[in-house]
């Protein structure tokens, strides 16, 4: 089956202005000048001698001159451009028109450049890495200038030199503009070989109507208990992000110091702990005369002793010891129904049941609260939904992007890699991307992007806050051995199997056999 999709951005009719006021400045002409560019630096190597011109705006950047080019160049420069077929400019899914029209507006900015977009599958046989691999040593020819490729290829292309670094082809103040996750993935050994277009993550979603604020602590008081939605199932026995997330900002670390697989105990039974007490705190109401109050001391390490309350909806456990930190934070904590969590394997059912109306806070993917947000009103018509960041025990957001889409040069010819350029920089612009990934339900890699966002100021904070802390998805091989381990037992503690401190056990002894 052939999975490929060519659509060409050719010639369009001249508009006054610009390229009529400088018809001199044709193609042929660029050409040439790119040319001796290429040529005049050390060992062949293009050196840019100066910055390109600032743009009017930060999407918009001026035309640069084409020049004229020599009896054997032609008229028209067409440049290839490989897409995944879930960025298909010309498919139904959110954004697409969008994209095309970027397109458009590059084809009409260059009209000397053509752009012919060829849509492949993402992965997998056929795919665009695949296709890349044969191509490159059986049909060369057939190669693209740029590719946007799924973020967890990006290694493997480029230490199969199939693309190209980008420090020359990529002004200084857009790469400093990167969000530090972004920074890392488009990075492989240390070279930028990649540029962050959008990615997928998990955040929170709650009701606005219900709570004040965003809710960023597990144990931050509030004033009625939260019911709690995360996709508590896993996918192929691993555990789910929403928990893997609690472990990770709680200090825990997935590998040794020998790069082997491991688990913290003492880090894990905390986070399983807050788990057991949020079930308890689901559960039906115990009379008081039943559960009498259960007093701890904690030292300070000042030296004076201070005494707090653990009842029946304290996040933590009888057996765990509160630090002082804790003691400050007490309140009433989220409330998890064991039955419902574990029916969740995908984000996708959590916010379904979300929009139902079931749950306070649910763990969601960006990608589909950004898509279809607005289509839950309130009877003012206002948006019935806010984004949040997951919370954490100790209110410190993190996330994982757990899936995100790179644009990366494939050509090395330098003159074609200049021309390139001009393709690159112009879907990456802030303007130009941050309008797309708004529409595409994408989260941007640079604040430039996120800050032309059509959100109100309150989501745009959430969403730096929750960028800021997005760290890059775990080495899937580790995956593959700690996930199931913590997934089983976090099931064990929310069906009552186990306690947390066995299940934490039972859970690093599993990564010994």
């Amino acid at each position: 089956m052939n999975h490929s999709i060519h659509t060409t951005h050719g010639r369009r009719p001249r508009r006054a202005g610009f390229w009529q006021r400088h018809r001199g400045w044709s193609l042929p002409w660029l050409l040439t000048i790119v040319l001796l560019m290429s040529l005049g630096g050390c060992g062949g190597e293009a050196t840019p001698t100066r910055e390109p011109p600032a743009p009017t705006s930060p999407s918009s950047p001026l035309p640069t001159p084409l020049p004229k080019p020599t009896a054997s160049q032609p008229m028209i420069v067409t440049l290839k451009l490989w897409v995944p077929e879930e960025l298909n400019p010309y498919g139904s899914g959110f954004g697409a028109a969008l994209l095309a029209s970027h397109l458009d507006s590059f084809s009409d900015a260059y009209p000397d450049i053509q752009v012919d977009v060829v849509v492949k599958k993402a992965h997998g046989r056929g795919g665009l890495l695949d296709f890349l691999r044969t191509a490159q040593e059986a049909a060369p020819s057939v190669l693209p200038d740029l590719i946007v490729l799924d973020a967890a290829e990006l290694g493997t292309a480029a230490r199969s030199g199939l693309v190209q670094p980008l420090e020359t082809l990529i002004p200084a103040t857009t790469l400093a503009d990167r969000f530090p996750f972004a920074v890392d993935m488009g990075a492989v050994d240390g070279e930028t070989m990649g540029f962050v277009l959008g990615i997928d993550l998990q955040h929170g979603v709650y009701r606005p109507a219900q709570i004040p604020s965003p809710p960023i602590s597990w144990t931050q008081p509030l004033s009625a208990p939260l019911s709690f939605l995360f996709p508590a199932a896993g996918r192929n026995r691993r555990v789910n992000d929403a928990t893997l997330i609690q472990y990770l900002a709680s200090g825990g670390e997935l590998v040794d110091s020998d790069g082997e697989p491991t688990l913290n105990p003492d880090v894990l039974t905390r986070v399983l702990d807050v788990y057991a007490a949020s079930v308890r705190a689901g559960l039906p109401p115990i009379e008081p005369t039943a559960v009498p109050t259960q007093v701890a001391t904690v030292e300070p390490p000042s030296g004076a002793t201070a005494t707090i309350e653990l009842t029946n909806s304290s996040p933590l456990s009888p057996t765990s010891t509160p630090t002082t930190s804790q003691s400050t934070q007490l309140g009433v904590c989220l409330t998890i129904s064991p039955t419902l969590v574990l029916s969740i394997s995908d984000t996708d059912q959590a916010w379904e049941l979300f929009r139902e109306g079931v749950g306070d806070l649910a763990v969601v993917s960006a990608s589909r609260y950004w898509t279809a947000a607005d289509d839950i009103p309130t009877p003012d018509g206002t948006r019935g939904v806010a984004p949040a960041p997951i919370p954490t025990q100790n209110g410190h957001p993190l996330s994982i992007a757990r899936r995100g889409w790179v644009i990366a040069l494939v050509t090395e010819d330098p003159t074609r890699q200049s021309l390139a350029g001009l393709l690159f920089n112009w879907l990456i612009a802030p303007d130009q991307n941050g309008e797309w990934t708004r529409a595409a339900g994408y989260l941007p890699g640079t604040w430039g992007a996120l800050r032309t966002w059509d959100v109100s100021s309150a989501d745009r904070t959430v969403l730096r806050q929750i960028l800021d802390a997005t760290v890059t998805p775990p080495p899937d091989q580790v995956m593959e051995q700690v996930g199931p381990a913590i997934q089983e037992a976090l099931k064990a503690v929310l069906r009552g199997w186990s306690t947390p401190q066995e299940a934490a056990a039972a859970a690093i002894e599993s990564l010994q056999e």
